[in-house]
């Protein structure tokens, strides 16, 4: 019987088809049944799919999927929505009633009050109906527009609507936008705000988290929305989402407090959302006034959202205008409406758009802008504000991916994140650059380096910093024409040339600042004790690791004295070490195998010191008639090995021997000598297994740099052990120092104490015929 009850996406699919049998029938009221009972039934599947995880995060079961490349349940249920609004849209001409109904539902779908809470799955495939909505009605734009030619009589030439599709479009343009402004007032009474007036500042910075995601998703739709009608060209659609981005934070400000008493306030991110509010209130200390113990959890809020919104319109403007440098879009419409967002231009209630002033569009600012954007967090970290970031520039530029072939492979044509925007936050600053002076930016920059506390990351927010406008010299540097067509696109009296070097001297300028201030102080730093003795307590523990990295012996004991030892301290030096990597916290990020690099060195010098003390060792001459590519060879070393010992090792000469004994023995199909042959596993044969050849006869051989007829022959298991004695008094088998602490580079010095015992068993040194004159066997 189970299999006879309709599953919940097809009871959706059934009601959505109702509603477009209505849209079809241009039955309005008909249709507005329908469509409740749609969204009744959807409400009421998200409802009953809503539940929290244990630490009381929402959890909705719509968003589990089952089998291989599952489908979430939510996304299936609101993908019905699709084409509903392509049936309403090709219905404009006719009657706007039912694009306009459609648009609500966001708001219709979204948790009321004393609602269960979803999680953010559900709430942006909600709050994406927006966009899919803004893409139909753009198919529809650019199947009614006709071309028009300008009317300044430039040579370009725009799609337009005609009038009456123009007057109906434009009229139902305004209601839907305003339908999703009136999105943000939701969020006060879904997330408990209204409530905060009685409740402690924990708790009202809570239902200010909660809030976030839902506003921050908002915000980069709305920005989505504009940049769908700037790449179809849609003079209408710009004017209309361009007002509802520049305006969003006046139809969001119903809640906003004023927080100007707060230092750095470029440099405080939306991060802080995610902490509890002691936490923020503890990372937020550098940033407050001498007077002020705590900001208000409001006056904070207010000014995380005032710094998102500045955030998504650069992002925004920087998108549109690299669109515009590369000719993604045909027309001028690109930096037209990157220039609007720039200077914050909003329609009046008349026609054409007036500039408020509201943000000022020159250089200091511009370029302060863009160095927030560049410490809003590191790429490819998941989570945190930067990840935000760079989804929406992602998320922006996906639109313009060029056409592909499925199951072919592509090099991307889109952008990923912030980084790729440099180019178009360059063509800003030249639009804007003063010819003479740097408009502040120098004074202020200095003022930010003086507390390194107050930057997001500390140390390494400079560093970002300093390789953003590195990054900024090369592309300056390159000579790109589309840097011009940015900046002309922007500004079309800009004198390029004089532009470009003006803000070269600018960047100069910084750039030395940055590196004069991180030079000073790295020079007062000390260098950490604790990076020390970790550096220290690892290559200690390497030493005194068995095979550490010693070669050819085996069975030898490895151990480290509690008491100072006797004998000749050995020491390493290991110049140039950037003194960077030993501060803290650190000036610079530590290469991922710095340690590890350093210790292999250490084990290499005190192995490399063992093979010394062993090849000063008597030796027993021995001269062999036969090659080793001869059977007869290694019948002699089968009854000469028992004189060295158990485990018998055979050196030979890399450059001549080895190839021989490759060649003749231990190629699969060489020969069918009676010789027996095997490789034995890299835990068996000690360090160094690259040099190691094979077993033959019992006997372990390994190719190095030995001359050209020479062999040693000897057991494995004449090196007895390896002591390393305590060097201070403390235990401590390795002393780690840096030499150089008022330097930016230094010496590491390495100091260990070695006592080596042999057995006495005889190293045989053999004389073998050389190869030259031998015909190597062909392969």
């Amino acid at each position: 019987m189970k299999r006879d009850l309709p599953a919940p996406e097809q009871i959706i699919e059934e009601l959505a088809n109702k509603v477009a049998v209505q849209i079809d029938r241009l039955a309005p009221v008909a249709f507005d049944r329908a469509l409740d009972e749609l969204i009744r039934y959807h409400r009421f599947l998200l409802e009953l799919n809503a539940a929290a995880a244990t630490d009381g995060t929402p959890f909705s079961y719509a968003e589990v999927g089952s089998g291989f490349l599952p489908r979430l349940p939510h996304l299936v249920w609101v993908g019905q929505y699709r084409r509903l609004f392509e049936r309403a849209a090709n219905r404009l001409g006719d009657d706007t009633y039912f694009i306009e109904r459609l648009a609500g539902l966001p708001i219709r779908l979204l948790p009321k009050p004393g609602d269960a809470r979803q999680p953010p799955g559900i709430i942006s495939a909600i709050l994406n109906l927006g966009p899919g909505l803004a893409h139909r009605l753009e198919a529809w734009v650019t199947k009614r527009a006709v071309i028009a030619t300008v009317a300044d009589g430039s040579s370009q030439s725009r799609l337009s609507l005609a009038g009456s599709d123009s007057k109906a479009y434009a009229g139902v343009l305004k209601r839907i936008v305003g339908q999703w402004e009136t999105l943000l007032q939701i969020a006060p009474s879904v997330y408990g705000w209204k409530l905060e007036q009685q409740a402690s500042h924990r708790d009202r910075w809570s239902a200010y988290g909660k809030s976030w995601y839902f506003l921050s998703y908002h915000l980069q739709n709305t920005a989505y929305m504009l940049a769908t009608a700037v790449w179809n060209e849609d003079e209408i659609g710009v004017v209309e989402y361009c007002d509802a981005l520049v305006r969003w934070p006046e139809v969001s400000s119903y809640q906003r407090e004023n927080s100007g008493e707060l230092l750095n306030r470029r440099l405080i991110f939306p991060d802080l959302l995610g902490m509890d509010w002691p936490s923020a209130v503890s990372h937020l200390k550098p940033n407050l006034p001498a007077y002020m113990e705590e900001p208000s959890p409001k006056g904070l809020f207010s000014l995380l959202i005032q710094g998102a919104h500045h955030d998504c319109v650069l992002l925004a403007a920087a998108t549109l205008l690299s669109w515009h440098m590369e000719s993604k879009v045909a027309t001028d419409i690109a930096a037209r409406t990157a220039l609007a967002l720039l200077r914050r231009d909003v329609a009046d209630a008349g026609s054409g758009l007036r500039h408020r002033n509201r943000a000022g569009f020159d250089f200091r600012s511009v370029f302060l802008d863009i160095v927030r954007i560049e410490l809003a967090g590191e790429r490819y970290h998941q989570g945190g504000y930067g990840s935000e970031l760079d989804r929406l520039v992602s998320s922006l530029d996906s639109m313009s991916e060029r056409s592909v072939v499925p199951g072919r492979i592509y090099t991307p044509s889109t952008m990923d994140d912030r980084e790729e925007l440099r180019g178009a936050f360059l063509a800003m600053l030249l639009a804007v650059v003063p010819l003479e002076g740097d408009d502040g930016f120098s004074q202020r920059l200095g003022r930010l380096l003086e507390d390194e506390a107050a930057l997001p990351q500390g140390d390494r927010s400079v560093r970002s910093l300093l390789q953003t406008l590195e990054a900024f010299q090369r592309i300056i540097e390159s000579n790109s024409p589309s840097l011009r067509r940015g900046a002309i696109g922007l500004s079309a009296n800009v004198e390029f040339e004089s532009a470009v070097a003006a803000l070269k001297a600018i960047l100069e300028t910084s750039l030395a600042t940055i590196r004069a201030h991180r030079s000073e102080r790295l020079e007062r730093q000390p260098v950490d004790p604790a990076k020390m003795e970790r550096i220290r307590s690892i290559m200690d523990n390497a030493l005194l690791t068995p095979p550490a990295d010693i070669p050819f012996f085996r069975g030898f004991a490895l151990s480290g004295g509690a008491d100072a030892g006797e004998g000749d301290i050995v020491q390493i030096d290991f110049g140039w070490i950037g003194k960077e990597q030993l501060v803290e916290p650190p000036m610079e990020s530590e290469p991922g195998n710095f340690v590890e690099a350093l210790t292999h060195e250490v084990c290499q010098h005190a192995s490399n010191r063992i093979w010394r003390h062993f090849a000063s060792r008597a030796r027993e001459k021995l001269e062999v008639s036969v090659g080793v590519d001869d059977e007869a060879f290694w019948r002699v070393m089968k009854s000469t090995s028992p004189r060295v010992g158990v485990e018998p090792v055979l050196l030979v000469s890399r450059q001549a021997e080895e190839r021989l004994i490759r060649r003749s023995f231990v190629y699969p199909g060489r020969s069918e000598a009676l010789v027996r042959i095997e490789r034995k596993p890299r835990d068996e044969v000690g360090g160094n297994y690259g040099s190691y050849v094979a077993t033959i006869e019992g006997i372990d051989v390994y190719g190095v740099d030995f001359p050209v007829g020479t062999a040693w022959l000897f057991s494995a298991q004449c090196l007895r052990s390896v002591e390393y004695t305590a060097i201070d008094g403390r235990g401590r088998h390795v002393q780690v120092a840096f030499a150089g602490d008022d330097e930016e580079r230094g010496v590491v010095q390495v100091r260990y104490l070695q006592s080596i015992r042999w057995a006495n068993s005889p190293i045989l040194e053999m004389l073998l015929p050389t190869a030259e004159g031998k015909t190597e066997p062909q392969e």
